[in-house]
Protein backbone atom coordinates (compact mmCIF):
# COMPACT_ATOMS: atom_id res chain seq x y z
CA UNK A 1 0.00 0.00 0.00
CA UNK A 2 1.70 3.18 -1.03
CA UNK A 3 2.27 5.77 2.00
CA UNK A 4 -0.71 8.60 2.70
CA UNK A 5 -0.03 12.04 4.46
CA UNK A 6 -2.22 14.41 5.63
CA UNK A 7 -3.27 17.57 3.56
CA UNK A 8 -3.97 21.13 4.13
CA UNK A 9 -7.61 19.81 5.29
CA UNK A 10 -5.44 18.53 8.68
CA UNK A 11 -4.12 21.90 9.17
CA UNK A 12 -7.54 23.84 9.81
CA UNK A 13 -9.09 21.51 11.67
CA UNK A 14 -6.89 22.61 14.38
CA UNK A 15 -9.67 25.29 16.05
CA UNK A 16 -7.86 25.68 19.34
CA UNK A 17 -4.39 26.16 20.14
CA UNK A 18 -4.26 23.78 23.10
CA UNK A 19 -6.64 21.02 21.95
CA UNK A 20 -6.72 17.96 19.73
CA UNK A 21 -7.95 17.52 16.18
CA UNK A 22 -11.14 17.23 16.37
CA UNK A 23 -12.35 13.34 14.86
CA UNK A 24 -15.04 11.69 12.64
CA UNK A 25 -13.21 8.09 13.71
CA UNK A 26 -14.79 7.44 16.73
CA UNK A 27 -12.96 3.91 17.52
CA UNK A 28 -11.80 2.57 19.84
CA UNK A 29 -10.51 -0.77 21.73
CA UNK A 30 -13.31 -1.39 24.51
CA UNK A 31 -12.94 -4.99 25.09
CA UNK A 32 -8.71 -4.39 25.38
CA UNK A 33 -9.17 -1.26 27.42
CA UNK A 34 -11.62 -2.86 29.73
CA UNK A 35 -9.68 -6.27 30.43
CA UNK A 36 -6.21 -5.17 30.17
CA UNK A 37 -3.44 -7.48 29.06
CA UNK A 38 -0.79 -10.32 30.22
CA UNK A 39 2.40 -9.57 29.76
CA UNK A 40 4.59 -11.92 29.39
CA UNK A 41 8.99 -12.56 28.32
CA UNK A 42 9.43 -13.03 25.06
CA UNK A 43 6.79 -13.77 21.69
CA UNK A 44 5.80 -17.18 22.41
CA UNK A 45 2.99 -18.06 25.13
CA UNK A 46 3.37 -22.01 26.05
CA UNK A 47 1.75 -23.60 29.13
CA UNK A 48 0.25 -27.14 29.98
CA UNK A 49 -3.20 -27.24 30.30
CA UNK A 50 -4.86 -30.15 32.93
CA UNK A 51 -7.42 -32.32 30.19
CA UNK A 52 -7.97 -35.04 32.86
CA UNK A 53 -7.86 -35.42 37.07
CA UNK A 54 -5.80 -37.84 39.09
CA UNK A 55 -7.82 -41.00 39.53
CA UNK A 56 -9.62 -40.34 43.01
CA UNK A 57 -11.92 -43.25 44.13
CA UNK A 58 -13.62 -44.48 47.55
CA UNK A 59 -12.42 -47.59 48.90
CA UNK A 60 -12.72 -49.93 51.45
CA UNK A 61 -9.82 -50.44 53.88
CA UNK A 62 -7.06 -52.36 53.04
CA UNK A 63 -8.18 -52.63 49.77
CA UNK A 64 -5.97 -51.29 47.00
CA UNK A 65 -7.01 -48.99 43.88
CA UNK A 66 -6.35 -47.65 40.47
CA UNK A 67 -4.24 -44.88 40.60
CA UNK A 68 -3.43 -42.36 37.54
CA UNK A 69 -1.52 -38.59 37.59
CA UNK A 70 -4.60 -37.56 35.02
CA UNK A 71 -3.62 -35.86 31.93
CA UNK A 72 -2.53 -32.52 29.93
CA UNK A 73 -1.98 -31.28 27.22
CA UNK A 74 0.71 -28.33 25.73
CA UNK A 75 -0.97 -25.45 24.52
CA UNK A 76 1.33 -22.94 22.16
CA UNK A 77 0.05 -19.51 21.38
CA UNK A 78 2.70 -16.90 18.94
CA UNK A 79 2.14 -13.71 19.13
CA UNK A 80 2.19 -11.22 16.37
CA UNK A 81 3.81 -7.95 15.29
CA UNK A 82 1.36 -4.76 15.44
CA UNK A 83 2.80 -1.93 13.64
CA UNK A 84 1.32 1.40 15.01
CA UNK A 85 3.78 3.73 13.39
CA UNK A 86 3.05 7.08 12.46
CA UNK A 87 4.11 9.67 10.03
CA UNK A 88 3.47 13.07 10.23
CA UNK A 89 4.31 15.66 7.11
CA UNK A 90 6.37 18.61 7.90
CA UNK A 91 3.86 20.75 5.85
CA UNK A 92 1.26 19.76 8.33
CA UNK A 93 2.83 21.65 11.36
CA UNK A 94 4.66 24.78 9.59
CA UNK A 95 2.30 27.09 11.23
CA UNK A 96 1.50 24.67 14.01
CA UNK A 97 3.25 23.84 17.54
CA UNK A 98 5.28 20.67 16.28
CA UNK A 99 4.84 18.56 19.52
CA UNK A 100 1.06 19.18 19.75
CA UNK A 101 0.18 17.31 16.18
CA UNK A 102 2.83 14.94 16.29
CA UNK A 103 1.33 14.32 19.79
CA UNK A 104 -1.94 14.26 18.28
CA UNK A 105 -0.92 11.93 15.62
CA UNK A 106 0.50 9.47 18.24
CA UNK A 107 -2.63 9.55 20.22
CA UNK A 108 -4.84 8.74 17.24
CA UNK A 109 -2.14 5.94 16.18
CA UNK A 110 -2.79 4.22 19.47
CA UNK A 111 -6.55 4.75 19.72
CA UNK A 112 -6.56 2.90 16.24
CA UNK A 113 -3.62 0.32 17.63
CA UNK A 114 -6.44 -0.64 20.29
CA UNK A 115 -9.56 -0.86 18.02
CA UNK A 116 -7.22 -3.36 15.95
CA UNK A 117 -6.12 -5.27 18.60
CA UNK A 118 -9.73 -6.02 18.98
CA UNK A 119 -10.38 -6.71 16.04
CA UNK A 120 -8.37 -9.51 15.72
CA UNK A 121 -9.98 -10.40 18.80
CA UNK A 122 -13.26 -11.05 17.77
CA UNK A 123 -12.55 -11.57 14.26
CA UNK A 124 -14.26 -14.50 12.25
CA UNK A 125 -10.86 -15.51 10.82
CA UNK A 126 -7.24 -14.61 11.19
CA UNK A 127 -6.49 -11.05 10.07
CA UNK A 128 -3.62 -10.55 7.56
CA UNK A 129 -0.39 -11.19 9.59
CA UNK A 130 -2.60 -11.37 12.95
CA UNK A 131 -3.09 -13.88 15.99
CA UNK A 132 -5.97 -16.90 15.66
CA UNK A 133 -8.73 -15.12 16.98
CA UNK A 134 -11.42 -15.66 19.91
CA UNK A 135 -14.04 -17.39 17.15
CA UNK A 136 -11.10 -19.91 15.89
CA UNK A 137 -10.13 -21.17 18.89
CA UNK A 138 -13.62 -21.83 20.90
CA UNK A 139 -14.29 -25.07 21.05
CA UNK A 140 -17.69 -26.32 18.91
CA UNK A 141 -19.55 -27.32 22.08
CA UNK A 142 -19.24 -23.71 23.47
CA UNK A 143 -21.36 -22.51 20.28
CA UNK A 144 -24.39 -21.36 20.79
CA UNK A 145 -26.77 -20.61 17.93
CA UNK A 146 -28.83 -17.53 18.04
CA UNK A 147 -31.14 -18.29 14.96
CA UNK A 148 -29.90 -16.37 12.58
CA UNK A 149 -29.21 -16.91 8.96
CA UNK A 150 -27.46 -15.75 5.94
CA UNK A 151 -24.32 -14.15 4.40
CA UNK A 152 -22.66 -11.13 5.69
CA UNK A 153 -25.60 -9.64 8.01
CA UNK A 154 -25.05 -11.52 11.15
CA UNK A 155 -23.25 -10.58 14.63
CA UNK A 156 -21.77 -12.46 17.79
CA UNK A 157 -21.90 -11.76 21.18
CA UNK A 158 -19.18 -14.02 23.56
CA UNK A 159 -19.54 -14.73 27.46
CA UNK A 160 -15.82 -14.94 28.62
CA UNK A 161 -14.27 -15.57 31.90
CA UNK A 162 -11.80 -13.12 31.77
CA UNK A 163 -8.16 -13.92 33.69
CA UNK A 164 -5.35 -16.13 34.12
CA UNK A 165 -7.61 -19.14 34.03
CA UNK A 166 -9.64 -18.08 31.02
CA UNK A 167 -9.17 -15.65 28.42
CA UNK A 168 -6.22 -13.22 28.33
CA UNK A 169 -4.46 -10.62 26.13
CA UNK A 170 -1.15 -11.04 25.30
CA UNK A 171 1.60 -8.28 25.31
CA UNK A 172 4.99 -9.57 24.33
CA UNK A 173 8.46 -8.47 25.65
CA UNK A 174 7.73 -8.39 29.35
CA UNK A 175 4.28 -6.25 27.87
CA UNK A 176 6.53 -2.81 26.04
CA UNK A 177 4.80 -1.65 23.97
CA UNK A 178 7.14 0.52 22.07
CA UNK A 179 6.43 4.36 21.10
CA UNK A 180 9.99 5.58 20.16
CA UNK A 181 11.35 9.10 19.69
CA UNK A 182 10.19 11.39 16.66
CA UNK A 183 12.78 11.68 14.19
CA UNK A 184 13.19 13.66 11.42
CA UNK A 185 12.50 11.49 8.10
CA UNK A 186 11.88 11.64 4.31
CA UNK A 187 9.32 9.06 2.90
CA UNK A 188 7.35 8.41 -0.40
CA UNK A 189 4.77 9.10 -1.70
CA UNK A 190 2.27 7.05 -3.68
CA UNK A 191 4.56 8.30 -6.79
CA UNK A 192 7.42 7.74 -5.39
CA UNK A 193 8.52 11.60 -4.71
CA UNK A 194 10.29 12.28 -1.49
CA UNK A 195 7.65 13.84 1.51
CA UNK A 196 9.72 14.96 4.13
CA UNK A 197 8.21 14.86 8.22
CA UNK A 198 8.87 13.08 11.49
CA UNK A 199 8.43 9.09 12.12
CA UNK A 200 7.25 7.81 15.16
CA UNK A 201 7.82 4.02 15.77
CA UNK A 202 5.21 2.54 17.52
CA UNK A 203 5.25 -1.24 18.05
CA UNK A 204 4.76 -4.36 20.01
CA UNK A 205 3.92 -7.73 20.35
CA UNK A 206 0.03 -8.66 20.15
CA UNK A 207 -1.45 -11.99 21.22
CA UNK A 208 -4.23 -13.87 22.99
CA UNK A 209 -4.55 -17.02 25.08
CA UNK A 210 -7.53 -19.17 26.00
CA UNK A 211 -6.72 -21.25 28.83
CA UNK A 212 -10.13 -23.48 29.15
CA UNK A 213 -12.00 -24.90 27.11
CA UNK A 214 -14.73 -23.31 28.67
CA UNK A 215 -13.62 -20.20 28.92
CA UNK A 216 -15.61 -18.79 26.58
CA UNK A 217 -19.07 -19.00 24.33
CA UNK A 218 -20.01 -17.67 21.30
CA UNK A 219 -23.76 -16.94 20.93
CA UNK A 220 -23.36 -17.01 16.66
CA UNK A 221 -26.37 -16.06 14.22
CA UNK A 222 -27.92 -12.89 15.70
CA UNK A 223 -29.33 -10.73 13.18
CA UNK A 224 -32.00 -7.76 13.24
CA UNK A 225 -35.10 -10.37 13.52
CA UNK A 226 -33.48 -12.94 15.66
CA UNK A 227 -32.03 -10.54 18.51
CA UNK A 228 -30.09 -11.68 21.61
CA UNK A 229 -32.53 -12.48 24.91
CA UNK A 230 -31.98 -13.34 28.24
CA UNK A 231 -33.11 -16.35 27.26
CA UNK A 232 -30.33 -17.07 24.74
CA UNK A 233 -27.94 -15.75 27.38
CA UNK A 234 -28.82 -18.33 30.46
CA UNK A 235 -29.18 -21.06 27.58
CA UNK A 236 -25.45 -20.07 26.69
CA UNK A 237 -24.43 -19.45 30.68
CA UNK A 238 -25.58 -23.33 31.40
CA UNK A 239 -22.77 -24.24 28.45
CA UNK A 240 -20.46 -23.37 31.55
CA UNK A 241 -19.10 -25.55 34.60
CA UNK A 242 -20.77 -24.06 37.79
CA UNK A 243 -17.87 -23.42 39.04
CA UNK A 244 -16.22 -21.53 35.92
CA UNK A 245 -18.72 -19.08 34.86
CA UNK A 246 -18.26 -16.09 32.77
CA UNK A 247 -17.42 -12.77 33.74
CA UNK A 248 -18.30 -10.80 30.96
CA UNK A 249 -20.52 -10.46 28.26
CA UNK A 250 -19.15 -8.73 24.89
CA UNK A 251 -21.26 -7.14 22.29
CA UNK A 252 -21.26 -4.93 19.76
CA UNK A 253 -23.95 -2.03 19.83
CA UNK A 254 -26.60 -3.69 17.35
CA UNK A 255 -26.52 -6.61 19.69
CA UNK A 256 -27.13 -4.57 23.08
CA UNK A 257 -30.02 -2.66 21.25
CA UNK A 258 -31.44 -6.25 20.44
CA UNK A 259 -30.91 -7.25 24.13
CA UNK A 260 -32.69 -3.79 25.18
CA UNK A 261 -35.49 -4.30 22.74
CA UNK A 262 -36.31 -7.76 23.94
CA UNK A 263 -36.52 -6.87 27.34
CA UNK A 264 -38.73 -3.82 26.43
CA UNK A 265 -41.23 -6.66 24.18
CA UNK A 266 -41.36 -8.30 27.45
CA UNK A 267 -42.16 -5.29 29.99
CA UNK A 268 -45.54 -5.52 31.65
CA UNK A 269 -45.58 -1.59 31.59
CA UNK A 270 -44.54 -1.21 27.79
CA UNK A 271 -42.11 1.23 28.90
CA UNK A 272 -38.67 1.24 27.02
CA UNK A 273 -36.21 -1.41 28.91
CA UNK A 274 -32.80 0.97 29.60
CA UNK A 275 -29.59 -0.35 28.28
CA UNK A 276 -28.25 -3.21 30.60
CA UNK A 277 -24.71 -2.57 32.31
CA UNK A 278 -24.65 -5.93 33.18
CA UNK A 279 -26.22 -9.69 32.38
CA UNK A 280 -27.41 -12.76 34.38
CA UNK A 281 -28.70 -11.22 37.70
CA UNK A 282 -25.38 -9.32 37.63
CA UNK A 283 -22.56 -11.84 37.29
CA UNK A 284 -21.52 -10.78 34.15
CA UNK A 285 -20.52 -7.12 32.94
CA UNK A 286 -21.26 -5.84 30.06
CA UNK A 287 -18.68 -4.56 27.36
CA UNK A 288 -19.83 -2.79 24.08
CA UNK A 289 -16.69 -3.28 22.10
CA UNK A 290 -16.37 -1.49 18.39
CA UNK A 291 -14.41 -3.87 16.92
CA UNK A 292 -17.26 -7.21 16.70
CA UNK A 293 -18.68 -7.05 13.52
CA UNK A 294 -22.30 -6.81 11.85
CA UNK A 295 -21.41 -8.02 8.95
CA UNK A 296 -20.41 -12.18 9.72
CA UNK A 297 -21.69 -15.08 8.14
CA UNK A 298 -24.09 -17.78 9.63
CA UNK A 299 -22.01 -20.23 11.73
CA UNK A 300 -23.29 -24.03 10.87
Amino acid sequence: MANSFGTYVDVVKYRTPNGDMPTDVHVGGQFITAVGIMPISGTVYQYERRTANPNVAFRAVGAGKDYSPGTSESVTHTLKFLDGSVFTDAARIRNLPREQVIADDIRAANRQSLYEIDQAIFAESVVTGGFTPLAAIIDSSMVFDGGGTGTDGCTSAYLIRVGEDGVTPLAGNDGVIAIGESVASTLNDGSSKPVGGYLTLIDGYIGLAIHSTYAACRIANLTAADQLSDDLLYAAWALFPASFKPTHLVLNSGAIEGLRQSRTATNPTGAPAPLPETVIDGKCRVIVCDGISSTEDSVA
